[in-house]
């Protein structure tokens, strides 16, 4: 906040900022009273200096007006007050979902379903009104305590995109936070209905297990993982979920967006039915904690393990009376295992058309490559030539493309140097932007702000613009004073080449 700022008792003659409730990259959220109105209310402040911040408000104020629903957070009023732009909203009474989930480590199956289908009717409205949020997470869904029943409320439209309408982010940039962003997300690719679905997805998996299904050290690998990490094994690590449970959750991170739920009324819907089976059963659901959760103890495993051996002895008896026989047989009996073809190279479509025609059964999985062009075929596993059963299943390393690039920061910097460090790690700055600004701490010629802005993952080789810092411009002279200097400037240049007067 500005120095300005504090020393202004009231934001637009009527909100009174009393205490910090959460700060981020480009916000606080401030509880504050309404003088006029006499209630409690939450300012979201933007930061100052921040050239798109009037433009984000615009865009977060008009998706929060289209929408009514008792899921959504309201809007009461928006503003700007000593050059930060402002939203007012209710305050709710009770903690972020985030809060939640760090305080307690985990939810239990009937209040996670119970929570995530109200935000998947939340969604379901925003995307009915062509609003797609893209940035569903814990930290954007408050849980309203105040009434009987504890209320999930869907927040922060700040990066929201209209379907209809111009979107917050220039060109291909990836715009979210990287636990749930959908894999056509980092690649590139729109926002869709579907991308909300994937984070809700992620959301539900971290419920119940208390940690995201992918992650990384850095933002980039975390986004990554979404492309080349397989989903994790649910029934391992959620032993006695419903199958339906399962079901959706494999749905909902499917990594192809055609197949996850068709809409999210559809996932509000499954999620009730979900909740309305567990009630009726005494099954808890307790997330693996050990590596083999089906492993018996020691005494009992000696007992279970008598019968097995005794038949093992028996099998082994068998095959080596009739191994020999067997094999001098094996071709006769259709029993030899093809190799598997080579279809490194080639699209992803044909290369499945190949191994089926083989007698493959055939799954694929993305990963990014920076000679493979996105869509064609790495290689597969097994590799190719591996002698292998009819039926099996062969996995196609499918490319993603080139892997994204994070846009460095590089506020404050000189353009020269900001310009050579995007060249470095492959993004070529367009033109520079010139503007005039008060920010501090920023010299002249140097960046006041890149779009996309900094933390931002790209594809390679996507441009970035910088924004200058310029000079303000000299104020204009009063009217004739500059005729008559330049006279007085000429008369004494004369005077000075007149010698003898």
């Amino acid at each position: 906040m500005s120095a300005e700022l504090r020393q202004r008792p009231l934001l637009a003659g009527r909100y009174c900022l009393k205490e910090l409730i959460a700060s981020g990259g480009m916000a606080t959220v401030w509880w504050a009273t309404d003088e006029q109105l006499g209630r409690a209310v939450a300012v979201k402040l933007l930061a100052e200096g921040t050239l798109a911040s009037h433009e984000r408000l615009q865009a977060e104020a008009r998706a929060i007006a289209r929408l009514s629903h008792p899921n959504i957070i309201a809007l009461y009023d928006v503003g700007m007050e000593a050059g930060h732009p402002f939203l007012v909203m209710p305050l709710v009474a009770g903690p972020s979902l985030r809060e939640e989930l760090a305080r307690r480590g985990r939810l239990s199956l009937r209040e996670a379903v119970d929570l995530l289908a109200q935000v998947a009717d939340a969604l379901a409205a925003a995307h009915a009104a062509g609003i797609i949020h893209r940035d569903v997470k814990p930290e954007n869904i408050l849980l309203d305590t105040s009434g009987p029943t504890r209320r999930a409320l869907l927040a922060d439209f700040g990066i929201a995109a209209s379907r209809d309408g111009p979107h917050l982010t220039t060109g291909n940039a990836v715009v979210g936070t990287a636990e749930y962003l959908a894999p056509e997300r980092v690649r590139g690719e729109p926002a869709t209905p579907a991308s909300d679905l994937y984070a809700l997805g992620i959301i539900l998996f971290e419920l119940l297990t208390g940690r995201p299904p992918f992650q990384g050290e850095r933002p980039l690998e975390t986004a990554t993982a979404h492309l080349t990490r397989p989903l994790p094994n649910l029934s391992t690590l959620l032993p006695g979920a419903p199958a339906g449970l399962l079901h959706l959750l494999e749905a909902l991170l499917a990594r192809d967006p055609a197949q996850r739920p068709s809409n999210a009324a559809a996932v509000a819907q499954a999620l009730r039915q979900i909740e309305d089976a567990s009630q009726q059963t005494t099954h808890a659901l307790t997330p693996a904690r050990i590596t083999h959760p089906l492993r018996p103890a020691p005494a009992e495993r000696r007992r279970w393990l008598l019968f097995p051996l005794a038949l093992l002895a028996l099998l082994l008896l068998a095959t080596l009376a009739g191994g020999a026989a067997l094999h001098r047989g094996a071709g006769n009996l259709g029993l030899e295992h093809p190799t598997l073809p080579e279809v490194a190279g080639l699209p992803a479509a044909e290369a499945r058309a190949v191994l089926e025609d083989a007698g493959f059964a055939v799954a694929e999985r993305y990963e990014g490559h920076d000679r493979v062009a996105a869509g064609n075929v790495i290689g597969t596993v097994p590799a190719a030539g591996t002698a292998l059963a009819r039926g099996e299943t062969v996995t196609l390393l499918v490319s993603a493309g080139p892997p994204p690039v994070v846009v460095p920061d590089l506020v404050g910097r000189p353009e020269s140097e900001a310009r050579a460090a995007l060249s470095a790690v492959g993004l070529p700055a367009g033109p520079s932007e010139r503007v005039t600004t008060t920010l501090r701490g920023v010299c002249l010629g140097c960046v006041v702000e890149l779009r996309p802005a900094p933390g931002t993952a790209v594809p390679p080789g996507s441009s970035v613009t910088l924004v200058v810092r310029a000079p303000a411009p000299s104020p204009p002279l009063p009217p004739g004073r500059g005729h008559d200097r330049a006279e007085e400037r000429g008369r004494d240049r004369n005077d000075g080449r007149s010698p003898g007067r």
